[in-house]
């Protein structure tokens, strides 16, 4: 998980929504060259007010250091938990998997 198509919710024709989860962070462009960078900008400068800035760093936050480190924090624990649950009937499936 992550990356762009993920941390971004990009202003298109159909979403222009300024208030809500829906309200855009970004514009995309789709080739990483000089011209597509200058078209979103501009694109950008067109439709800037459709952007808030509250809302951005709203967003921005949920992919904050301290929010990450709580993340994994849980996802380990919540899977070795799961992965000690199991553990003993893996063990067993191991064992007659050996016999057979």
């Amino acid at each position: 998980h992550g990356g762009v198509l993920e941390t971004v919710i990009p202003i298109n024709p159909i979403n222009k929504e300024t208030e809500g989860e829906d309200c855009p962070t970004g514009v995309f462009f789709y080739e990483q060259s000089p011209e597509d960078l200058v078209r979103a900008i501009r694109y950008f400068e067109t439709t800037e007010d459709i952007f808030g800035q509250e809302k951005i760093r709203e967003h921005a936050l949920r992919f904050s250091p301290s929010i990450f480190k709580e993340r994994i924090k849980t996802f380990i624990a919540d899977t070795y938990e799961e992965f000690q649950q199991h553990k003993g009937y893996l063990s067993v499936i191991s064992k007659k998997d050996v016999r057979a």
